[in-house]
């Protein structure tokens, strides 16, 4: 259970995804792939792309159920802990180093750039 809730954990109409992985795991060509796993949302589908060496990461999310968070919270640390400049699909918070994405409509793409 305390993996899963290093992945995803849902908090009421909020999934939180990734908040408790390590830097490492995010290391320039690592993939952090979840294929339709049990929510209370519903499947759940989840990639993550570290494209470090370009100074990028890319996060797909998915809910394939009727019952969808009403915000998604992402956490893409950098493997050597740089904030990112610039993000696309939802707010960045630096401090948090987590991408916030309000009213999720059960399909969204993340693009931090660094």
């Amino acid at each position: 259970m305390q993996t899963r809730w290093m992945l995803w954990l849902e908090e009421g109409d909020s999934l939180r995804l990734l908040s408790a992985i390590p830097r490492a795991w995010l290391a320039d060509g690592q993939t952090i792939r979840l294929n339709r796993v049990a929510s209370y949302f519903g499947p759940l589908t989840l990639t993550v792309e570290s494209q470090t060496d370009r100074n990028r990461m890319v996060a797909h999310i998915e809910c394939g159920g009727n019952r969808k968070p009403k915000t998604v919270l992402i956490r893409l640390p950098h493997p050597e802990g740089r904030k990112a400049v610039a993000v696309e699909g939802g707010v960045y918070d630096a401090v948090r180093e987590t991408v916030r994405i309000a009213a999720f409509k059960g399909k969204v793409g993340v693009t931090l750039s660094f």
